[in-house]
């Protein structure tokens, strides 16, 4: 097989089954991969033994490796402790060297070291094995010693180079990383009070968390909020309703980028193709945001949803149409009172619930018991508004307030309510008065079918408080692409 060919097949890494223990035998054999490796003689008998006992050896970890399907090769870590390991590995079939793919093993095994917490990785090379030193070179490793014909290598797991630059490297969120992950959530650019963890986490028995850390050395520098689905694939975290790559405030276009790469390639390294992508609208920033869209152009990533969010701008207002002014005007004349409220019952019971049933056969995304609980914990983000008649509730809304956005999550109103003009009495205030300050006030969508079908007669009522639409895109990339991404990325960092 041609080296061209090589560098554009998948690679990946899997059990170390029998299959690969005959592979072994042949390739540990060869006499110049024998040499190589430094492999003592050994019988078949002594294989067997070893292969038996593998199971109980919890200092052992080996995987087999495969490049579109075909075994060829294995890497593994041993002599595993709680802050070291030791390297090692090798392609035993002959036609997969001088592919690059050397590289790939390693970052795979610098990602499940840092992933187990080791804070350093060495190995033993052959002293005749130049492109062997010159890869672990590359990666970091420095020479420390010598015994025999191996040259001892040894790297910290903060470092990338020679030069000291920082690794990015990914780790799954987990309950331990709870206060981490929220104070970067704090100050982040692109984040909102839904990505903090103990938002996402009232659902987590729904889904199965696949958030993933991003750290540069040590240093925290972007989360990706994510479960894993049933079908095997990674989403942008199903239970919220957009997502995107958060990253620290002064982030530059190469650490971007430099993130998103870290994130598919460790995707792709657990054999997790898919990663389905959905972005944090635009006017939800207090920064601009683009960076991400540029990766998903290298990517190749396929838009496979976009809904139109109903969004007004406050800072540069068009006029109410004339039948929301006239519905406006109406509920005034009835005296219908606006009520901030901070139990959500009543709106729950009397109003959202039954009118989403009779009107769409659906129940709300938050039951009442979690909204209570969501309320009791973000008491400045989450607020109920609603509209009262004769001591009746006719109407009402629960609004998600963020630094420059109010956002609606749920809108409702009974048909007396209705007939009054209520909503539309609710939104002028909210719109006029209550969140006049804000940058945008936010209506949500009005799509269905991913994006295909739009309720134009939601929309026409959104549009008549002046809102226009902004995307909210949802992409679909393939990790075995993240190679794409080394063309715009300092190659240190693509290697690390």
């Amino acid at each position: 097989m041609h080296a061209a060919a090589i560098t554009h097949s998948r690679l990946t890494f899997e059990r170390f089954d029998e299959t690969y223990l005959e592979k072994s035998w042949h390739w540990l054999h060869d006499p110049e991969i024998k040499r190589l490796t430094m492999s003592p003689d050994f019988t078949k008998e002594d294989q067997l033994r070893w292969f038996a006992r593998l199971p109980e050896m919890t200092d052992y970890q080996i995987w087999g490796v495969a490049c579109d399907g075909v075994p060829i090769g294995v890497v593994g870590l041993k002599h595993v402790n709680q802050t070291e390991a030791e390297y090692w590995g090798y392609l035993g079939d002959r036609d997969y060297w001088n592919a690059g793919l050397g590289r790939k093993m390693m970052r795979f095994a610098l990602s499940q070291a840092r992933e187990q917490g080791l804070s350093e990785l060495y190995l033993n090379v052959y002293k005749q094995n130049p492109r062997a030193i010159h890869l672990y070179t590359r990666f970091g490793f420095k020479a420390t010693g010598e015994n025999g014909e191996a040259l001892h290598m040894r790297r910290p797991l903060n470092e990338v180079t020679e030069s000291g630059t920082p690794a990015f490297s990914v780790v799954r969120y987990t309950p331990d990383r709870k206060e981490a992950w929220n104070t970067f959530v704090n100050v982040a650019k692109n984040a909102t009070f839904v990505f903090h963890r103990d938002y996402m986490d009232y659902h987590q028995d729904r889904f199965t968390d696949y958030s993933l850390m991003v750290f540069e050395g040590r240093k925290l520098v972007a989360l990706l909020p994510a479960n894993l689905a049933a079908d095997g694939t990674v989403h942008s975290h199903e239970g919220l309703s957009y997502g995107g790559l958060v990253v620290a405030r002064p982030a530059p276009l190469h650490e971007v980028l430099s993130c998103f790469h870290a994130c598919l390639r460790y995707l792709h390294e657990r054999q997790i193709s898919l990663l389905r992508f959905k972005r944090l609208p635009g006017f939800y920033n207090t920064l601009p945001d683009d960076e991400v869209a540029y990766a998903l152009f290298l990517l190749e990533a396929r838009l496979y949803r976009r809904d139109c969010a109903a969004v007004v701008s406050q800072d540069d207002r068009l006029s109410f149409q004339e039948r929301r002014r006239r519905q406006i005007k109406k509920a005034g004349r009835f005296n219908v009172r606006i009520v901030p409220e901070t139990n959500f019952s009543a709106y729950w019971e009397r109003v959202l619930v039954p009118r989403l049933a009779a009107r769409h056969g659906v129940k709300p995304v938050h039951t009442i018991e979690e909204i209570t609980l969501l309320a009791s914990r973000f008491p400045e983000n989450i607020r109920q508004f609603s509209v009262y008649w004769n001591h009746e509730i006719v109407a009402g809304t629960t609004i998600f307030e963020m630094p420059t956005v109010a956002h609606a999550q749920y809108i409702a109103v009974t048909e007396p309510g209705q007939n009054l003009g209520a909503l539309d009495y609710l939104f002028q205030w909210l719109i006029d008065e209550r969140y006049r300050g804000k940058r945008y006030f936010d209506f949500g969508i009005c799509n269905e079918h991913d994006g295909r079908v739009l309720n134009h007669g939601l929309m026409a009522w959104k549009e008549g408080f002046g809102a226009r639409s902004f995307a909210h895109d949802f992409y679909e990339i393939a990790t075995a692409n993240y190679g794409k991404l080394e063309s715009v990325i300092p190659a240190t960092l693509a290697d690390c």
